[in-house]
């Protein structure tokens, strides 16, 4: 009977340390780079990079620049969730590229060309 118990229990400590190893937080690949699966990571990795003042906000969204004109980029789980949004009309003055939507608003043609090129860069 004490072996069982003894067995059990490996087998058991075992499965824990399998289970825990799956476990992360999602922020980071092993690589120390953005997460492949985290789009808006990679696209803040690849503005920031460009220098230009990009920051996150939210859990979908990023900033680049200061002020109620600085362009703003929403991601969506899908590119039809986004093409959805703006035949809903809730995505007026902007344009979506892949399953991000990109409100130029007073943004410089220079920066919008930097901004749609890291955009496009994410698979």
């Amino acid at each position: 009977m004490r072996r069982h118990a003894a067995s059990s229990l490996a087998v058991t400590a075992a499965l824990g340390a399998a289970l825990l190893a799956g476990c992360s937080s999602g922020a980071a690949t092993g690589g120390g780079g953005p997460n492949p699966n985290d789009k808006r990571g990679q696209a803040l990795a690849c503005l920031t990079a460009k220098r230009l003042p990009a920051r996150a906000v939210g859990e979908r969204e990023i900033v680049v620049g200061e002020g109620a004109g600085a362009p703003r980029i929403r991601y969506f789980t899908t590119s039809g969730e986004a093409e959805a949004l703006q035949f809903e009309g809730g995505a007026e003055g902007a344009e979506q590229i892949g399953n991000a939507l990109l409100w130029v608003k007073r943004g410089s043609d220079k920066l919008l060309d930097e901004i749609e090129s890291c955009l496009n860069e994410v698979p």
